[in-house]
């Protein structure tokens, strides 16, 4: 198998072979990847940037929760609260489901609702899987003198990236 890595192209070893291999035949469950996203989420910027807003010398603390009540902060008052839908939940009908939200909790006046692009859902999914499967495989070969830990290194490089990349896709 040909791998392209910083621009140049490299035949995979047997092992690293076998490895990826291993890799792709790892399934990630569903619930995993939806506590990643949770975890991904309550680190972003985003959730930083809502959790405390100043206004005239006034702060306010916000609560934030994901729709299946997962915190994401924990301010001492919990009256001001955020919602955030998670990509998880939202149908591939985001409208319908804005909808929905604006329905079912139209006379909750302390709550605010996000719903969030999911547009890029797939991708995002696709890159929790992937470091996901190497952090299995990173489990699984954890000893960093033997051939595959040596091999695992650079797919710890590519799982770097991959982190970064759905920090930035949140």
């Amino acid at each position: 198998m040909l791998l392209q890595s910083s621009g140049t192209y490299r035949i995979t070893s047997d092992i690293e072979q076998r490895l990826l291999d291993e890799m792709n035949g790892y399934t990630v469950q569903g619930f995993i990847k939806k506590k990643k996203f949770v975890e991904s989420l309550k680190q972003s910027e985003l959730v930083k940037a809502i959790s405390r807003i100043n206004d005239n010398g006034l702060t306010f603390d916000f609560y934030i929760t994901t729709d299946n009540d997962d915190e994401l902060t924990a301010p001492q008052n919990k009256s001001l609260k955020v919602k955030i839908k998670s990509i998880y939940n939202i149908s591939d009908n985001r409208t319908n489901d804005i909808e929905t939200v604006k329905i079912q909790h139209q006379n909750d006046k302390d709550l605010i609702w996000l719903v969030p692009d999911n547009s890029r859902f797939s991708e995002l999914d696709k890159l929790i899987d992937d470091v996901e499967c190497i952090t299995y495989l990173e489990q699984k070969y954890n000893n960093p003198n033997s051939e595959e830990g040596k091999i695992l290194l650079s797919f710890s490089t590519a799982k770097n990236e991959k982190q970064n990349m759905i920090k930035q896709l949140i």
